[in-house]
């Protein structure tokens, strides 16, 4: 008996020691060993809501590396904040730049006046559009002329002149030529001369070197030999010049011209002259001066110097 028992022990432990896959769910005879089957496909065979320990391909994706947006704290939100551009505020302006921009405060349609013409009395204007303002129009000027220009032109008895003033011609003036022989008032060396009435009513008809925009008085100046001359204008009221010329109207025949050589209101002018006829013109630089001055013609010393009139 005592046999038996230990044999049955033996079976029992026998059993125990089998491996489980090695037994068939059911016990029964036909059971596959674990080893024998085919492998499972986990991702497939998971049941829904399972955690298999696979992530499914959604997490995968998510799992990817952001994109440029995402690199913002707060980009894709719907209430964050816009980012601050760095650029300088004129480099956002869409004009900025751009050389007919409408300048600070130019308000569309408003006007820009400035001043033109011949005398800046004229008017022109440009409109502010929404660019900018629009180019400078036509200038509105209704002067004719320039202020105190003169016209010349030929008449029957010489020169005839008008003077604009105000931006309006006046009317025209004809005066005798002063470079008519019977215009002309002979002198001779030691000689005096005095003039009055230089009125501003006449108008210049010609100019020297150093200037001579006054009304002129011409003087015919005969000279027998070769003389060293000194010829003198002082003015009384008025700033007389000097100029003489081999040919009256004939600009490039000046043979000396001077303004104030003899002091402030005081020409003169120290010439040696050969044989012949002169034109002596005492002019003065103001067109609107008139008043008197004394003419004098006299021989120099023996040191070239002018001798003070007696």
């Amino acid at each position: 008996m005592t046999r038996t028992i230990h044999l049955l022990l033996l079976g029992a432990a026998l059993v125990a020691c089998q491996p489980v896959d090695a037994v068939a769910p059911d016990g029964g005879a036909d059971a596959v060993p674990a080893d024998a089957r085919p492998p499972v496909d986990a991702e497939a065979d998971a049941a829904p809501g399972l955690d298999t320990g696979v992530a499914p391909p959604d997490a995968v994706a998510g799992d990817a590396a952001p994109s440029a947006d995402a690199t913002w704290p707060d980009a894709g939100r719907a209430d964050a904040e816009p980012v601050e551009d760095a650029r300088p505020a004129d480099a956002r302006t869409p004009d900025a730049g751009r050389a007919d921009a409408a300048p600070s405060g130019c308000e569309p349609a408003s006007v820009e006046t400035r001043r033109c013409g011949l005398n800046d009395r004229g008017e022109q204007a440009r409109v502010c559009t929404g660019d900018g303002f629009s180019p400078w129009g036509q200038c509105i000027d209704p002067d004719a002329c320039v202020d105190d220009e003169l016209g010349v032109d030929t008449c029957e008895n010489g020169i005839r002149q008008r003077r604009c003033r105000g931006g309006q011609w006046g009317p025209w003036r004809c005066e005798t030529d002063r470079c008519l022989p019977w215009q002309f008032t002979d002198i001779d060396v030691e000689g005096q001369v005095w003039l009055g009435d230089a009125t501003v009513d006449a108008f210049s008809q010609h100019r020297g070197s150093c200037g001579g925009d006054g009304v002129e008085v011409t003087y015919q100046l005969q000279v027998a030999q070769r003389a060293a001359l000194c010829l003198r204008a002082v003015g009384h009221g008025i700033d007389p010049l000097l100029y003489v010329r081999r040919a009256c109207r004939d600009p490039g025949s000046e043979v000396g011209c001077d303004d104030d050589g003899g002091g402030l209101t005081t020409a003169q002018l120290r010439l040696t002259l050969e044989p012949g006829a002169y034109v002596v013109f005492v002019d003065t630089a103001d067109r609107d001066a008139g008043g008197q001055f004394s003419l004098y013609v006299l021989e120099q010393t023996a040191d070239g110097d002018c001798p003070e009139p007696e």
